[in-house]
């Protein structure tokens, strides 16, 4: 029987779906890794009644999510440590639905070991531990063409390898790598000279001052020996490149002035830095390609460095009285780290290095050798970075390796009185062991293992190669 008024007549009802319809704006948000808050307007009709509800549990409605007519609904979204993900909050009056949707950023992988790595112009290989959710998998990736990544993709935590090409310009670059969310800088320094190399070849010579004369002798691989008298006496020899163009310069240290015959414009430069008592001990500490005037002041344990990249004078107290410096590039950066060698008291004692790395400006301190052993850093493993190493007089043993299961890389060459001159003269990127004995070389070949002699100097020469060895 249908509906009727009160005269009886048929009434007709009808219910209508349009009644409350309503709209949300916006209808979607994206978040960071990290989350963050929002919200959202809705726009109902004047007497409709409207209900919120989260779909996950990373989604929190932070305002009333009951309602009625107009209203704003507000939201937390909670930070993201697993893979990307989307979620929804739902908005309904019982007739009509609206859905805004929430779309998060993959929180895989959630940290690395390192931002930044270092590495020297050689280039080489590095690793950085990466930590990522059990759920998350990611894949690193460079644009950088130089930069070349070893790992595939992982699940969870792992390690993220690549390999570095040989930087052929002198200027350092940088490149980037990205693993998810994360961005890894990586810093590669520009190419520099070889130490001792006089002719640019990249090979260490043969090179004696003869200081009854001040003359310098120099035998570049493939010429005619060389002679060039500079300095007197007593003075002090600092071979190394001073401007930069990958020759090893001429160059003397006499009372605290610096006298430095540039290769490339065939000009003296004269720089008074430094005490008489000081130890000169040039190094790139500033990374632009070019040693850097250095001294250590045994009296107050500091190092005095005058940067060729600015101009500054850096003053760093590291050392005792009794160390003496041990430069070299121990970390790859490119940079030259301050060091000391601390002899052990009394001969067979032992001994300590004590390094300040630039990459990181943390002190190590390795106990390595004996009192009468003698420093004798270089690249022995062609790594891009300097090794500890030291000559043993006494036995005529060289140790170039801190790890005990390969015999301290252990090498027989030389006897008591025996000079070492390390250096690398057969162009391969390695520090070959060599010795001067009285105008008489002995160089063992890093690559074949085979030694030859080289008579080139007299007795009372020094060596060049040793100049910073010898107390």
């Amino acid at each position: 029987m249908g509906n009727s008024d009160a005269r009886g007549m048929p009434i007709a009802l009808q219910t209508s779906t349009s009644a409350c319809l309503f709209n949300i704006s916006p209808t979607i948000q994206g978040f960071p890794v990290s989350g963050g808050t929002g919200s959202f307007a809705i726009a109902m009709p004047t007497g409709c009644s409207w209900a919120a509800v989260a779909s996950d549990p990373f989604i929190s409605i932070t305002s009333p999510a009951t309602g009625g007519g107009n209203g704003v609904l507000n939201y937390a979204i909670a930070q993201n440590t697993g893979p990307s993900r989307t979620g929804t909050i739902t908005v309904s009056n019982g007739v009509n639905t609206r859905i805004f949707q929430i779309q998060q950023a993959s929180g895989c992988p959630q940290s690395a070991s390192q931002t930044s790595v270092s590495i020297g112009a050689a280039g080489g290989s590095r690793s950085v531990a990466v930590t990522a959710g059990g759920g998350c998998s990611w894949l690193a990736s460079t644009v950088a063409p130089w930069i070349h990544i070893t790992s595939t993709t992982q699940t969870g935590s792992g390690a993220l390898t690549f390999t570095v090409d040989p930087n052929p310009s002198m200027s350092a670059r940088s490149g980037t790598i990205t693993a998810g969310p994360l961005t890894i800088i990586v810093s590669q320094a520009g190419s520099s000279g070889v130490k001792f190399d006089f002719d640019g070849d990249a090979r260490a010579d043969l090179s004696i001052f003869r200081p009854t004369d001040g003359v310098w002798w120099i035998a570049p691989s493939g010429a005619p020996a060389a002679a060039q008298q500079f300095g007197l006496e007593l003075d002090r020899i600092v071979p190394a490149d001073y401007d930069g163009d990958r020759k090893t310069d001429l160059a003397v240290y006499r009372d605290g002035v610096w006298y430095i015959f540039l290769s490339q414009t065939n000009l003296v430069r004269y720089v008074t830095f430094g005490l008489a008592a000081d130890i000169p001990a040039p190094g790139d500490f500033d990374g632009d390609g070019r040693a850097d005037v250095a001294v250590y002041r045994p009296s107050s344990g500091v190092w005095h460095i005058l940067r060729s990249i600015d101009g500054n004078h850096i003053a760093t107290a590291f050392g005792l009285s009794t160390d003496r410096p041990a430069v070299g590039d121990y970390d790859g950066d490119g940079r030259s780290d301050i060091a000391i060698y601390r002899a052990g008291v009394p001969d067979g004692a032992q001994s300590t290095w004590a390094i300040l790395e630039s990459s990181s400006g943390s002190a190590v301190f390795r106990q390595f050798g004996v009192g009468g052993d003698i420093p004798a850093v270089g690249d022995y493993d062609g790594d891009a970075r300097d090794n500890i190493a030291l000559f043993r007089p006494s036995t005529g043993t060289w140790y170039t390796s801190l790890d005990p299961s390969t015999n301290y890389g252990a090498v027989r060459l030389g006897a008591a009185g025996d000079i070492p001159v390390a250096a690398d003269c057969n162009g391969d990127g390695r520090t070959d062991h060599a010795l001067y004995r009285q105008g008489v070389w002995y160089i063992r070949d890093s690559t074949s293992g085979s030694v030859t002699a080289y008579s080139w100097g007299i007795n009372g020469d020094k060596p060049i190669p040793a100049a910073f060895t010898q107390p």
